[in-house]
């Protein structure tokens, strides 16, 4: 026997060869008891019969060591339950039974075992305030030393909440106005919000009335019609937010007034519109809408322009670019221009070959052209479509075709080029 611990037989050595032994707790079941509530006092008979691997050295530990345990080698269990209480017999805890905290009266401890306690003492008691109420709490809350002091069953916080007047019950949470002045609340006095700057940070507020009692500010709204699409707006910028300085405008309008008050309104001979309206009903873009207006032209024209093909939109457009602008009905006048056909691969084989010949060094054949001087005119240069115009598609086959200088000591020119045969061709080139 070590202590509690009866060893039964060797089974093998741990990992760092040491002999293992099986040992079996033999700790009396009373000595484990709860001895801190009378009411879990039991007769049982017995001892504990936990069996667990040990090695020799763990066995003989405080032997080999000379000291004497305070209490019995056993085992995890059994060790913690019988260190708890020699540390409750050499510093034993107060008892607080009969004491008073705030309203409330401790009658007895309860300690671990019980269905109220979880981990931690608590006491059961009564409080003052007449509802024979039984609070359950914690020996650390009713002292107030490490965790905030619990000081009725809940009464002294009803009664706290009744005489604040932000808790009377208005039935009015629920509703869009509620939150309305909320807002307004926040824009005015809460420096953390984004919109403090502008409101609160000016000097803006809401009036006494509307801040103490939000029935007053709902009854005020629903008077002069406010509804879930509006908003409340100040008259003048500056003010507070009062009955006399307050109005019921509609989004659209308070979105204006918000143009007018920034000077960003847009206006024409001294009638402000609403761009983002007009561009949503005509479905021309804001910027469009803004081009179109500033340059005399009707809210009218407007909707005629967004109904104008697309041909003639850019003729309209081309005109106010161009400083001739011309009316929506000149516009309407204006046909398709038939679209030009892109020059074919062959047709830009050739011009390719001719850009080369006369600009690029690196051609085996510059030395012939670009180096004599030989250039491509002004209109063909940079303008491979107007070349394929004035020249025209190749003959059939156009693979039998080049292009030719009727003068080879003149440059490439509508004048001075033609297509015909390569045999021709060969035989009019001239080596140099």
């Amino acid at each position: 026997m070590f202590g509690n611990l009866l060893v039964l037989q060797q089974e093998g050595s741990d990992k760092h060869g040491f002999r293992r032994f099986r040992c079996r707790c033999m700790t009396p079941l009373k000595a484990i008891e709860n001895d801190r509530d009378e009411n879990t006092f039991s007769d049982r008979e017995g001892i504990c019969g936990a069996e667990l691997l040990i090695n020799a050295i763990a066995l003989k530990q405080d032997l080999k060591n000379g000291r004497e345990r305070k209490v019995p080698k056993s085992c995890m269990r059994c060790s913690r339950i019988l260190w708890g209480k020699d540390l409750r017999k050499r510093n034993p805890m107060e008892d607080l039974s009969g004491q008073t905290f705030g309203r409330l009266t401790a009658i007895r401890p309860l300690f671990r075992g019980h269905k109220k306690t979880y981990k931690r003492p608590m006491y059961e008691c009564a409080c003052s305030c007449g509802s024979g109420a039984i609070t359950y709490v914690r020996r650390e809350a009713l002292i107030g030393n490490s965790v905030q002091p619990i000081r009725s069953c809940g009464c002294l916080q009803v009664e706290a909440a009744r005489e604040n007047k932000a808790n009377l019950i208005h039935g009015l949470s629920n509703h869009p106005l509620y939150g309305v002045r909320s807002n307004i609340i926040k824009r005015c006095y809460d420096n953390k919000c984004k919109a403090f700057p502008r409101y609160g940070g000016r000097g803006i507020r809401l009036c006494d009335a509307w801040l103490e009692d939000i029935t007053t500010f709902y009854q005020w709204a629903i008077d002069h019609g406010w509804t879930e699409n509006s908003s409340i707006d100040r008259i003048d910028n500056n003010g507070p937010y009062s009955p006399e300085n307050c109005q019921i405008l509609s989004r659209k309008e308070n979105a204006l007034k918000r143009f007018r008050d920034h000077g960003t309104a847009f206006e024409v001979d001294g009638k402000q519109v609403n761009v983002h309206e007009l561009s949503k009903k005509t479905k021309v873009s804001g910027d469009l809408c803004k081009k179109l207006l500033s340059n005399g032209y009707s809210e009218a024209d407007v909707y005629s322009y967004g109904k104008l093909p697309l041909h003639q939109k850019n003729a309209l457009s081309r005109s106010i670019h161009q400083g001739q602008k011309i009316t929506i009905a000149e516009a309407r006048e204006k046909n398709r221009i038939a679209k030009i056909k892109p020059p074919q691969s062959s047709e830009m084989g050739s011009y390719r070959a001719m850009m080369a010949r006369c600009y690029n060094p690196k051609d085996h054949s510059y030395r012939n052209y670009g180096a004599r001087g030989i250039k491509v005119c002004s209109q063909w240069k940079n303008n491979p479509l107007q070349f394929f115009i004035d020249m025209g598609p190749k003959p059939e086959p156009k693979v039998r075709y080049a292009l030719d200088r009727v003068d080879p000591d003149k440059d490439y020119s509508p004048d001075n080029c033609r297509w015909i045969t390569r045999e021709e061709n060969s035989s009019r080139v001239t080596r140099y």
